[in-house]
């Protein structure tokens, strides 16, 4: 009687072509507790994001009252965060870091102390890589990671 034992390792990545593959995400907004707010006259939001999916995204970012409705879109639609970059394999490795300027002007900076909420939508599309057979893989270690800072100007008593 003999007697065999195998051991096997089986990589089952998701396989897709993107074509405007939407993911949407709601996050708490609140910047009622920054005491200078009401002298924000100007500035700029920065979106930072780490990008490590093999598809490039476009990311619209809205800002909500207390009811969930609308009251600014800091984003045009052609706000573009780059796609993590495959390596031989077309296996992205490292993600890739887009910065993107939302700049706010003194009219947007009044509607912004009234914000709770922001709905952040990426809209993924297949970034084609030469040497890739147009499927791109997608495993449990990729991720798209976006965080928003500002700077922001503001008002002193004597303007």
């Amino acid at each position: 009687d003999t007697r065999i034992d195998i051991n096997m390792t089986a990589e089952m990545p998701l396989s897709l072509i993107a074509s405007n593959l939407k993911f949407c995400d709601t996050i708490g907004f609140n910047l009622q507790s920054v005491n200078q707010l009401k002298q924000l006259k100007s500035g700029i939001f920065y979106l930072i994001c780490d990008n490590k999916m093999p598809l490039k995204a476009s990311v619209h970012l809205i800002l909500l009252d207390e009811w969930n409705q609308p009251l600014l879109d800091l984003t045009n639609g052609s706000q573009l965060v780059a796609a993590g970059e495959p390596d031989v394999f077309c296996k992205v490795v490292e993600a890739n870091r887009s910065i993107i300027e939302l700049p706010v002007s003194e009219q947007q900076a009044s509607l912004i102390q009234n914000a709770r909420r922001a709905i952040i939508t990426a809209t993924f599309d297949t970034n084609q890589k030469p040497g890739c057979d147009g499927y791109l893989k997608i495993y449990d270690s990729n991720y798209l990671d976006c965080k928003l800072t500002g700077n922001f100007i503001l008002k002193t008593k004597q303007e």
